[in-house]
């Protein structure tokens, strides 16, 4: 969990989707010659959990962060 000074998320929000990224970009290489229903669960079971814990935080009061959750959960 990631807080700044002013007690906004956009912090936390920021980490977890680079985090997200990463991980996605990591997975899309592993998993580039595998069928796409393996993708599919390999994203219901690994990045899912990561996008949905920064979500609770990053609630539509945060606009701009929310929003990148959001980009990042579908690419």
């Amino acid at each position: 969990m990631t807080i700044n000074n002013n007690l906004r998320w956009g912090d936390h929000c920021n980490f977890t989707a680079h985090k997200s990224n990463k991980t996605s970009g990591i997975v899309r290489r592993l998993l580039k010659p595998c069928d796409q229903d393996l993708r599919k669960r390999a994203h219901e079971t690994i990045l899912r959990p990561q996008m949905e814990y920064a979500s609770s935080a990053c609630s539509p009061y945060a606009e701009e962060a929310y929003s990148l959750l959001i980009a990042t959960s579908t690419n």
